[in-house]
């Protein structure tokens, strides 16, 4: 979340993520898409849940031409290269 959301959210009387984790759509700054908002909320959600429920998820629905939709087509040629652990 950035600077510009935080303001927002406060100019709306949202001023903490457990107040956030529980805001109405109505709460919804009209300046924000609502997409962003419930991103925004879902995410608070699960942070305010975590210490009692354990961590949490949401599995998203997949979307045309957003996210793993954009990869192409798996090829008999393609090379993985997992570069994670390497410190350098």
């Amino acid at each position: 979340m950035g600077r510009s959301h935080v303001r927002r959210f406060e100019g709306e009387g949202v001023a903490t993520v457990e107040a956030l984790a529980h805001a109405p759509d109505t709460a919804r700054p009209s300046t924000m898409a609502p997409r962003t908002f419930e991103t925004l909320r879902d995410q608070a959600a699960m942070q305010v849940a975590a210490p009692t429920d354990g961590h949490t998820w949401k599995v998203l629905a997949p979307e045309p031409s957003r996210g793993f939709e954009l990869l192409p087509e798996p090829s008999a040629g393609d090379l993985f290269f997992d570069i994670e652990g390497d410190p350098f």
